[in-house]
């Protein structure tokens, strides 16, 4: 039997690859925002199965790309 290890104990980690409402969450938008993100490629993803999934980095690299356009605008 494995032995119970308080919650306080294991660190918070971040996950490898983010659904549709976790990148939702990190970009405080909804999830057909994040769809159409990646439907017009603007967000690399990872399809395994029928799931899409997105790196994290990837999501901050955008908001980057983003935030340089918009000051050079």
């Amino acid at each position: 039997m494995l032995p119970i290890v308080p919650t306080a104990v294991i660190p918070n980690v971040e996950p490898l690859l983010l659904d549709f409402q976790g990148a939702a969450r990190m970009l405080s938008s909804t999830t057909w925002t994040v769809r159409n993100l990646l439907w017009a490629k603007k967000i690399p993803f990872v399809k395994i199965g029928r799931r899409f999934l997105i790196d994290p980095a990837d999501i901050r690299a955008f908001i980057a790309r983003e935030k340089a356009e918009q000051m050079a605008a």
